[in-house]
C-alpha cells in the first residue's frame, strides 16, 4: 500500500476533506498549517508561508492606500508591490524594519520557483516571520488569506 499512488491520493484527499469540514482556512490558520507542515515537509510549509506573504502584501497596500505600480520588465506584480512597500517604509509604521522584506522575498522566491531551493532553516525562519508579520498587520477581521 505504501508504494501505491492511488492509495496515497485517496489518503491525502480524505485527510484534507476532513480538515476542510472542521475549519475554514484563513490567514492565521494557514500559518498554523505551515507550522505543522514544518515537522513533515518544510518545502510545503514554505509554499504556504509564501502565499500568506503575498496576501499580506496586498492587505498592506489596501491599508496604506498604495496604488498598484506597473512591474519593471521581468518583475512580477507582487515584486513591484514589495518594492513599493519597502521604498515607502510602510512596515516601519508597524515596528518592522523594511529591510526584512528582502529576506522574505528571497525566501518566497526560493519556495515557489522550481529552479531554486529553500533550506529547512530558512523555511522555518520564513514561517516564523510570517506569523510575526501576520500578527503585526492583522486588523480586527484580519487579512483575507
Amino acid at each position: 500500500m505504501r508504494a501505491d499512488d492511488y492509495f496515497w491520493q485517496l489518503l491525502m484527499d480524505n485527510m484534507f476533506q476532513g480538515l476542510g469540514s472542521v475549519v475554514r482556512l484563513s490567514g492565521r490558520r494557514h500559518i498554523l498549517l505551515a507550522q505543522v507542515m514544518l515537522k513533515h515537509d518544510y518545502r510545503l510549509a514554505a509554499l504556504i508561508a509564501a502565499r500568506v506573504f503575498e496576501v499580506i502584501l496586498g492587505e498592506l497596500a489596501t491599508r496604506f492606500d498604495v496604488e498598484r505600480v506597473s512591474p519593471k520588465k521581468g518583475q512580477s506584480p507582487s515584486g513591484a508591490l514589495k518594492d513599493r512597500i519597502k521604498r515607502d517604509r510602510m512596515l516601519e509604521r508597524l515596528g518592522i524594519p523594511s529591510d526584512e522584506l528582502d529576506d522574505w522575498w528571497e525566501w518566497r522566491n526560493d519556495a515557489v520557483h522550481p529552479d531554486r531551493e529553500i533550506s529547512q532553516f530558512n523555511a522555518s525562519a520564513f514561517v516564523d516571520a510570517m506569523l510575526n508579520l501576520y500578527t503585526k498587520t492583522t486588523r480586527p477581521n484580519g487579512p483575507a488569506c
